[in-house]
């Protein structure tokens, strides 16, 4: 069975049906609404992947302190994105383009379009590119399908869609 688990805004936790961790989009430092026990070391060391849709802090700042608590896990994210994750040190780091597909234990993970902005705030003050946001269907083990952006999918034809724009589930 597949478990979804909201943790802020756009984080999710998804759990496939033979174990595996994926989060998407980890807000965790300065979220309000992270849960206290899923900030604990050995609850983020039980992540496996992390797909990050584009580079705002409410979608990207936890990564760092995943791949502390677990140095294997897997990052998915776009190109200019991964290597901005690279230059911090982060290992594992899986650059992907729209139209592109990672497959990481027999789980795929498409990368689609999405409208929105994607840019980080750098140490001196000033904003970087970080590349174009993206949306991502995310294939599970056993077939079934994620969807996961700001727009309305139809081409993969997911099971479950989440549309972080409306807030709500299809």
């Amino acid at each position: 069975m597949i478990k979804i688990q909201r943790l802020s805004t756009a984080s999710f936790k998804i759990t496939s049906a033979q174990g595996k961790v994926i989060m998407l989009d980890p807000w965790l430092v300065g979220d309000p609404l992270w849960p206290v026990e899923e900030r604990e070391p050995s609850k983020l060391a039980e992540i496996n992947i992390i797909i990050v849709t584009h580079a705002h802090f409410d979608h990207v700042s936890g990564v760092e302190e995943i791949c502390k608590a677990n140095p294997e896990a897997m990052v998915i994210c776009q190109l200019e994105l991964a290597l901005s994750f690279m230059a911090k040190g982060i290992k594992n780091v899986y650059p992907l383009n729209k139209g592109g597909t990672a497959a990481v234990d027999n789980i795929k993970f498409s990368m689609v379009g999405a409208d929105h902005t994607s840019s980080f705030l750098d140490e001196q003050g000033g904003y970087q590119y970080a590349g174009t946001p993206a949306g991502f269907v995310i294939e599970m083990e056993d077939g079934f399908k994620v969807y996961a952006a700001g727009l309305r999918g139809r081409r993969h034809r997911p099971d479950l869609r989440y549309e972080d724009g409306d807030r709500r589930f299809l």
